[in-house]
C-alpha cells in the first residue's frame, strides 16, 4: 500500500500518540485537514478506530513498507510505554529492546540471550507462538496472555496483550521476531471486579419480587430478573426495541399496543422519569394489569448509558 508523504507523516504520528490538534500544529496544516488524513487512513488499513490504526502503522513501519525515521525510532526505543524487543534467530536470542523491557526484566541480564534463559518462568504457549512466527512469517497478536509484571520491584503474575512481527533480512527471509507487549492486568482485573460485581447485582435483583428489566442505550434488553423471566420468559432477553414491538405484549391501560416511541424504556433513554399504567399481554387471552416505573442509567457524567424498568401488579 502506498500512502502520500503527508498522509506517512499523519501516520508516524497517530502511532506516537498524539491528537489532531497536535498534529496539525506540528505538519503547519488546519486541524479539518488532519481529520481528513485520519479518515482515509482508517479506510485505507481497512480498520475501525484511531488505535487499531496507530497498531497498524507500527506494523507497517516495523516491517519496512516504508523507512524507519530515526526520530520515531528512538521515540519507539526510549518513550514508548509498551515493551518491545528485538529477537533473531530461530532460538530468539534478544537483539535490542526498549527502557520498558528493560525494567521488566527486573536486573537480568538479557541482551545476547535467549528470551526462555532470561524468562524461565515463560509458558509453553508463548514460546511456541514464537516459533510459529518465527517459521511462517506470519504476523501473530495474543490477547491478555498470563504473564509476570514488575509490582514495586517484584514480579507478580499479571496479564499482557502481545504483538509478534516477523522480522525479515534483505534476501525476504524471515530471521527474527519482534515482540511488542502491553500490560493489560489492571483492565483484565477490574473487568472480572465488574463481572463478580454484575452477578451480585443480578443476586440481589433475583430477591426482587417485583419484574425488573433492564436495557443498554440502544433499547435492547440486558438483564431480567427472575420475577421478570417468570413474566416474559427468557427468549426476549437481548430482543431490540422492535422485537418488542413486533411481539405487542406491552400495552396501555386501555390495551392498546404501544408503538417504541411510547415504551416506558424509550422515554427513560430520553431522559424522562415514567410512571404509568400498562398491561401485559403473556398471551392473548390472559392481559395482565400491571404498573410499570421507568428511569435512565447515567454515567458519572450525567450521559445516558441505559434504562431500567420496574413492573409490579396493580389492582383492577
Amino acid at each position: 500500500m502506498r500512502l502520500t508523504p503527508r498522509q506517512s507523516e499523519v501516520l508516524e504520528r497517530v502511532v506516537r500518540g498524539f491528537e489532531n490538534k497536535q498534529i496539525a500544529k506540528e505538519l503547519g496544516v488546519s486541524e479539518q485537514a488532519v481529520k481528513e488524513h485520519v479518515s482515509l487512513l482508517l479506510q485505507r488499513f481497512g480498520v475501525p478506530n484511531r488505535a487499531a490504526l496507530a497498531e497498524a502503522g507500527t506494523q507497517r513501519m516495523i516491517t519496512g513498507h516504508r523507512a524507519i525515521e530515526p526520530a520515531w525510532l528512538q521515540y519507539l526505543f526510549s518513550e514508548a510505554p509498551v515493551m518491545i524487543a528485538m529477537l533473531r534467530g530461530p532460538q530468539h536470542v534478544i537483539e535490542i529492546a526498549n527502557e520498558a523491557f528493560r525494567r521488566a526484566c527486573a536486573g537480568r541480564e538479557f541482551l545476547g540471550r535467549r528470551i526462555r534463559d532470561v524468562f524461565p518462568e515463560i509458558s509453553s504457549e508463548m514460546l511456541a507462538t514464537y516459533d510459529e512466527v518465527y517459521a511462517s512469517g506470519i504476523p501473530a497478536v495474543r490477547h491478555e496472555m498470563p504473564a509476570k509484571f514488575l509490582r514495586d520491584g517484584t514480579p507478580e503474575p499479571g496479564f499482557g496483550s502481545f504483538i509478534f512481527q516477523p522480522l525479515r533480512g534483505e534476501d525476504t527471509n524471515v530471521n527474527g521476531v519482534m515482540v511488542f507487549c502491553l500490560d493489560v492486568t489492571e483492565q483484565v482485573r477490574a473487568r472480572e471486579q465488574l463481572a463478580e460485581l454484575t452477578a451480585e447485582h443480578l443476586a440481589i435483583l433475583d430477591q426482587i419480587q417485583s419484574t425488573v428489566l433492564v436495557f443498554n442505550n440502544e433499547g435492547r434488553l440486558i438483564k431480567i430478573n427472575e420475577a421478570g423471566r417468570l413474566l416474559v420468559g427468557t427468549e426476549m432477553l437481548g430482543s431490540t426495541p422492535a422485537d418488542r414491538r413486533q411481539n405487542g405484549a406491552l400495552r396501555d391501560a386501555s390495551g392498546r399496543t404501544l408503538e417504541i416511541g411510547d415504551f416506558p424504556s424509550t422515554r427513560a433513554l430520553n431522559g424522562e422519569t415514567v410512571d404509568l399504567d400498562v398491561t401485559y399481554a403473556r398471551t392473548e387471552n390472559e392481559h395482565l394489569a400491571m404498573h410499570g416505573r421507568a428511569t435512565p442509567l447515567r454515567r458519572p457524567d450525567g450521559s445516558i448509558r441505559g434504562a431500567v424498568l420496574v413492573l409490579y401488579p396493580r389492582a383492577t
